[in-house]
């Protein structure tokens, strides 16, 4: 009876022992790329991930790089923490870029759910190299993206028709449906009807390759902001903005079911071509109170909401975002139309600084090198010393795009890949790479692409 007791403890002290050691083992996994099931290239897909778990004490901190073609939304326990995360896929011609995040003062003792929404563009831009594959990268301390993640299409997002979507950037039209929206970022949403998310390697892996660390800060959000003043005209309200600037159109309303709404700027449409188009979004009511944020940036003066007779407005706002970095007042004189100058011109060049300094953010959203080469010039009078991460990422990314007969050329990144002789001379030159090392002091990027 003794050595049978005895040969019954330590069976159990192997097994605690084994438990043990597989946990430790599984806690140094490799986190994977994952995707959905079927037909994960399909073009703008929008893709619902979600990981619940549970954490037995407070964390102090638990730093995750995220990675993804092409765009998403992080919510960690309902809290929206990123919003527009990732950069688009022109890090090189293979890489894809991977943010930071740190998600410890959004995690709690017991149960913790993570979603997140990514929008597949699925298509080239001049600025964007789709990877030809929607897949997320999750990878923490605590949490790894593997099949233990969830993941479905978001019913209510639909491809709006008659689109013409500008064939200079990615980004297309947003159909929403909110007949069958779903609350799937709450920490309680059953989720055990979705499909397990296919394994697709760890990185550096095709399609995505390598992991290039994001080298400029996350954007900067301002917030919901009241519009200046509103026009109605028909089923038409025109609201109109301080200044040209990327925004989020946002609208609260009571309406009836299957009503639509549409959103665009004055900029929607430049020379009545189509393909010069910018993005709108078409959203269909569900019955009763309901509220909606466009999900894409769009820019200009003036908002304009189509909005049915009979719905009652209850607010129209936006939410301004742009490159984390604060305006300078360098130049102040007793001449008020040089000081409006001066605030024009500063409020030109930000509308144009996002990911990369682009020649418009409306019919192109393109990096060109004589535009760059302007912009980088001016940076330094206009914005704080945190333009310099983005003066310098416009740069490399030029030379890491270099063709192996050693030219260079912009728009790099996507479907463009004409050399532009002068423009690249300007970029090269004396107002461009020249002026950045002078403000900067930054010889290692000089060291770099010099040669």
């Amino acid at each position: 009876m003794e050595k049978s007791r005895l040969s019954g403890i330590v069976k159990f002290i192997f097994l605690i022992s084994l438990i043990v050691v597989t946990g430790s083992c599984g806690s140094k996994r490799q986190a994977k790329w994952i995707t959905i099931g079927g037909d994960a290239g399909k073009p703008d897909q929008w893709l619902c991930f979600r990981k619940s778990f549970m954490l037995s004490d407070s964390v102090g901190s638990d730093l995750a790089q995220i990675a993804v073609d092409t765009k998403y939304w992080l919510w960690v326990n309902d809290s929206l923490v990123i919003r527009d995360g990732a950069l688009l896929r022109n890090a090189n011609p293979q890489d894809t870029w991977y943010d930071e995040v740190e998600l410890a003062p959004f995690l709690h003792r017991g149960a913790n759910s993570i979603a997140i929404l990514v929008n597949y563009y699925g298509r080239d831009g001049q600025n964007h190299n789709s990877s030809g594959r929607a897949g997320l990268y999750f990878n923490s301390g605590l949490v790894k993206s593997d099949t233990t993640w969830s993941v479905a299409v978001h019913p209510a997002f639909f491809e709006v028709k008659d689109a013409y979507p500008n064939y200079r950037y990615a980004v297309q039209d947003v159909g929403f449906n909110a007949n069958r929206d779903i609350a799937w970022t709450k920490p309680g949403f059953d989720d055990s009807r979705w499909s397990r998310a296919v394994e697709a390697g760890s990185p550096p892996t095709d399609p995505w390759h390598h992991l290039i660390r994001r080298e400029i800060p996350q954007f900067r959000d301002y917030g919901l902001s009241s519009f200046l003043k509103t026009e109605r005209h028909g089923d038409t309200i025109i609201a109109f903005l301080p200044y040209d600037a990327q925004v989020n159109p946002y609208f609260r309303i009571r309406a009836k079911k299957n009503q639509e709404v549409s959103i665009w700027s004055d900029t929607y449409s430049l020379g009545n071509l189509r393909h010069h188009n910018s993005i709108q979004t078409e959203y269909i009511c569900r019955q009763g109170l309901q509220e909606f944020e466009m999900p894409h940036w769009i820019s200009g003066h003036k908002i304009y909401f189509v909005i049915p007779s009979g719905a009652v407005i209850e607010a129209l706002m936006y939410r301004e975002t742009g490159y984390d970095t604060d305006l300078e007042k360098r130049f102040v004189c007793s001449d008020p139309f040089l000081n409006k100058l001066w605030d024009k011109a500063q409020r030109t060049i930000y509308v144009c600084t996002r990911e990369y300094f682009m020649d418009c953010p409306d019919r192109e959203r393109t990096q060109y090198g004589g535009d760059v080469a302007n912009m980088i010039n001016q940076s330094f009078f206009t914005f704080d010393t945190s333009i310099y991460s983005l003066d310098r990422k416009s740069i490399l990314g030029v030379f890491n795009w270099q063709r192996a007969d050693s030219t260079i050329y912009m728009p790099y990144g996507g479907t463009a890949n004409e050399e532009l002789p002068l423009q690249m001379l300007s970029l090269t030159g004396y107002h461009g790479i020249y002026q950045y090392l002078m403000y900067t002091g930054d010889t290692a990027t000089i060291r770099r692409v010099f040669p």
